[in-house]
């Protein structure tokens, strides 16, 4: 099958030599044991086959599709103006906007689309082929975290523009995003949070696996612009664990993401007490002396607007516009220009405050290299040689 974003091969199987030392590591014993419902309980990981599966087409569409943004300057963006000569506002609003990676859903072609398809049918196929909870438990994780991102990233695609991915309703009964049945795995229909909340939370027993899990939103834990894979997996999660952790989104003013209540009966249920545990391993020491400060946490209102570039508003014409002295004749122009014009201001923050250099990005105590600038890239196979 060839795909529109690229050429390469679909999901594959091939032989793995048993890796122990990528196992996850939990930092303690949970309190109480999460009882999976029956409904779910072929899903609990019994590993007994050293298989791995190839995401390296995966890679290449997050290759191409994420917009990388760096780590938070703990700054909140200022309210964007309106159009010269009127109020109208067309690019993204939120005050979290610089915070996390972001799609560009609206670059997004019918063959895109179609490709994404094809691979979240691909990856449902493999589970007909092989047990997925036989496998590897590395494996199991990895299988999970980039089956739901897939699907996260298809759906709003398939229904852009859109400004809440919270507020889709999918399929003729009009259900929610989060619980709608879309996914076919071994003969179980599932929803995004049947993987999240009665597969991989039950089942590992590491909080910082919460930051693999993309919803689409500014809120959620950023999307990486390269795929899971059983070696990386650690790496990646605490790469995210680390960007989230330290933004406005995960603690600002007293309060915490809504996202650690959520999961509170997993990881945290002595919550003031767990979660303070678990942000000694990811905070800046300047973040945590603030949090160290606040004796009592709020659950701070979730910030529910998509993660684009341009706020999930529908395109049209604009005139007698201009941005970096070139006149713009459309709306999404406009405000994807717009923001990367904001990106660019955030990196030269980010610069000041030592949390970057030059073509690096320091993530705790390690440096990453950043590729040649951070638009996405979205050639379709035919106009690759």
């Amino acid at each position: 099958m060839r795909y529109s974003f690229l050429h390469s091969s679909i999901a594959a199987l091939s032989l793995m030599i048993p890796a122990q030392s990528l196992a996850l590591q939990a930092p303690g014993e949970r309190s109480a044991r999460i009882v999976v419902s029956p409904e779910f309980a072929k899903f609990v990981p019994a590993p007994k086959k050293d298989l791995k599966i190839d995401y390296n087409y995966w890679n290449e569409i997050l290759n191409n599709l994420v917009f990388l943004t760096g780590v938070s300057t703990r700054q909140v963006a200022p309210k964007p103006e309106p159009l010269t000569g009127s109020r109208f506002v067309v690019e993204h609003t939120s005050p979290y906007r610089l915070e996390g990676n972001k799609i560009p859903f609206s670059k997004l072609r019918a063959e895109h689309v179609l490709t994404l398809q094809e691979y979240k049918r691909d990856l449902e196929d493999l589970a007909n082929t092989i047990e997925i909870a036989a496998l590897p438990k590395q494996e199991q994780l990895v299988y999970w975290i980039n089956l739901h991102n897939l699907t996260v990233t298809m759906l709003i695609a398939e229904n852009y523009p859109v400004m809440q991915p919270s507020n889709l309703l999918i399929g003729e009964g009009k259900v929610p995003l989060q619980d709608a049945k879309v996914i076919s795995v071994n003969g179980s229909k599932l929803s995004l949070r049947d993987i999240r909340e009665n597969i991989v939370y039950p089942n590992w027993e590491d909080p910082k696996v919460i930051y693999g899990f993309f919803l689409g939103d500014i809120g959620s834990p950023s999307m990486q612009g390269q795929s899971f894979t059983a070696e990386n997996v650690d790496r990646l999660l605490d790469q995210n664990a680390n960007e989230f952790v330290n933004s406005l989104r995960a603690f600002s003013r007293g309060g915490v993401s809504k996202i650690y209540k959520d999961v509170a009966r997993f990881y945290f249920t002595n919550f003031d007490g767990d979660l303070r545990q678990h942000f000694q391993q990811y905070m800046w020491d300047e973040v945590y002396e603030e949090y160290a400060a606040t004796k009592t946490f709020k659950v701070n209102s979730y910030e529910y607007d998509i993660a684009d570039m341009e706020g999930g508003h529908a395109d049209h014409v604009i005139g007698n516009v201009t941005i970096n002295g070139k006149p713009v004749k459309d709306s999404r122009t406009f405000a994807i220009t717009s923001y990367t014009n904001q990106i660019k201001g955030k990196t030269e923050i980010l610069l000041k405050q030592g949390r970057i250099k030059r073509g690096k990005v320091i993530v705790g105590d390690e440096e990453d290299t950043l590729g040649e600038g951070n638009k996405p890239n979205m050639k379709t196979s035919e106009q690759r040689p």
